[in-house]
């Protein structure tokens, strides 16, 4: 991947486009039960690499957050925990800038996961989704 400066144009940077649907609003308390990442390069979307998986949360989905997503417990029940797929997230973002919506609340659920299986989340270099479009 190249390099990148603070001067690098926005659609230059090779990156990763990053979403998680999770359990709730609060990211002290809520679980992932999806995580879905996309390649970034050259200005756009590289569809056939990708990262997307449900993640079991290790409890119930409320019925109010299964309204948003529509991610069921029947959906997840057999779907790995998060400490399965970390490893894998790991090496599919690697180095890159993470962009995302909501890119913020994304991370403090990564931590949240990461502190649970009683590790450290790799720190990574992120943008909103609006900074990185405009």
């Amino acid at each position: 991947m190249p390099t990148s400066s603070h001067s690098t144009p926005l659609l230059a940077l090779d990156g990763v486009a990053f979403d998680t649907e999770t359990t709730g609003l609060d990211a002290r308390v809520a679980r992932l039960v999806q995580i879905a990442a996309l390649r970034l390069s050259d200005g756009g979307l590289v569809p056939e690499e990708r990262f997307e998986t449900l993640v079991n949360p290790g409890r119930t989905i409320p019925q109010s957050a299964i309204a948003v997503h529509g991610i069921t417990d029947a959906m997840v029940a057999d779907a790995p925990p998060f400490t399965a797929i970390a490893p894998q997230l790991e090496a599919f973002v690697g180095t890159a800038t993470v962009v995302g919506h909501t890119i913020q609340y994304d991370l403090a659920m990564l931590e949240r996961e990461y502190g649970l299986a009683g590790r450290t989340a790799p720190r990574v270099r992120a943008l909103t989704y609006a900074c990185w479009r405009n």
